[in-house]
């Protein structure tokens, strides 16, 4: 496994369940991670499994599945991994996918970015509040949360920005 310092777990806890810590993986036969692979680091003829948002074919990932393509590499991406396909059920879940807090985490950093938008548009906001990730755990999150509703609450938004209205769609887990 390779190193990491931007892990929920430490390299330490992955040594202290067995696993072999070192930076060239290139032995390696089946290679798995969670978000894409930058093409230059990339292996031919080897296994990949990750989230590689091609199988839609999203344009802005066509690059990687061609490059996939050229270095005869085996893609299994997440999104594929299903239960069985039945006659009740046409489209069936995914096996592998992100859940409810990665939802909350979104949401919660959609927050931020609207900070960080109004901040750029010379307003004073209230939603500058730290990324998901900056905060111990999803307690220290609510606080977060909750501070902010009670700065709305006390004080409003300027008023050039009223009435907000956030609209949230779609039926996925992350939705």
């Amino acid at each position: 496994m390779q190193p990491s310092t931007n892990r929920c777990y430490s390299d330490d806890e992955f040594i202290d369940a067995g696993a072999t810590i070192q930076e060239d993986v290139s032995t390696a036969t089946v290679i798995f991670g969670v978000k894409e692979v930058p093409m230059e680091n990339l292996m031919a003829n080897k296994t990949y499994f990750f989230f590689s948002h091609t199988i839609k074919a999203q344009d802005y990932n066509m690059p990687l599945l061609d490059k996939l393509l050229a270095l005869n590499i085996r893609m299994v991406d997440f999104e594929t991994i299903r239960q069985p396909k039945t006659e009740l059920m046409k489209n069936p879940p995914r096996l592998v996918a992100f859940g409810r807090y990665a939802g909350i985490a979104g949401a919660f950093d959609f927050l931020r970015g609207i900070g960080e938008f109004l901040l750029q548009k010379k307003y004073s906001t209230p939603f500058l509040i730290g990324s998901s990730y900056m905060y111990q755990d999803y307690f220290a999150m609510q606080i977060a949360l909750k501070m902010l509703s009670e700065t709305i609450t006390k004080g409003g938004l300027p008023k050039a920005l009223t009435p907000m209205v956030f609209g949230v769609t779609g039926t996925g887990r992350v939705a």
